[in-house]
């Protein structure tokens, strides 16, 4: 993602400056995809008024550094690593917040993917898939496995 672009050279390109780098690079004009670096970085990207891989970089890039590291693209649920904890992020608070998979007013959270396969589950009696990917090690099922234990022992509780 650039942080800085010239104005048109002669060649039809453009000149950016690559992140932290500081480094400039030439790009083909008609390589380049329009992007707001101001553009309001909505839960949901589905609802970006111009989908396309700079705009969704770009409003990645804003939530994170707004310590938002879970966004939604429709039912994919994208992460990014923060390499640090996140005060209040996790926890028995979260999890009960989470709970009602139903409610589109909670922000983007690890939390809603589960929550919705359970209940999926309860509701349809069909089993459920969770498809998670990304780098060994990263606590990707660290997140969920606590979820769907509260969850189902606190059913399990209830029904008996």
């Amino acid at each position: 993602m650039a942080d800085k672009v010239s104005e048109e050279l002669p060649n039809g390109c453009v000149n950016f400056m690559v992140h932290k780098s500081k480094r400039m690079i030439p790009l083909p004009l008609d390589k380049c995809l329009p992007a707001d670096i101001n553009q309001h970085a909505p839960e949901d990207l589905v609802f970006l008024p111009n989908v396309n891989p700079a705009n969704i970089l770009i409003c990645a890039r804003n939530r994170f550094l707004e310590k938002k590291i879970y966004t939604n693209i429709g039912m994919v649920l994208m992460s990014i690593n923060p390499f640090e904890v996140i005060p209040g992020l996790y926890g028995k608070k979260m999890i009960k917040m989470y709970e009602n998979a139903l409610d589109t007013s909670l922000p983007a959270h690890v939390y809603c993917i589960p929550s919705r396969a359970y209940h999926n589950m309860c509701t349809t009696g069909k089993d459920q898939s969770l498809l998670i990917s990304g780098e060994s090690g990263a606590g990707k099922s660290k997140f969920l496995l606590p979820f769907l234990w509260i969850n189902e022992s606190q059913n399990s509780t209830r029904q008996n």
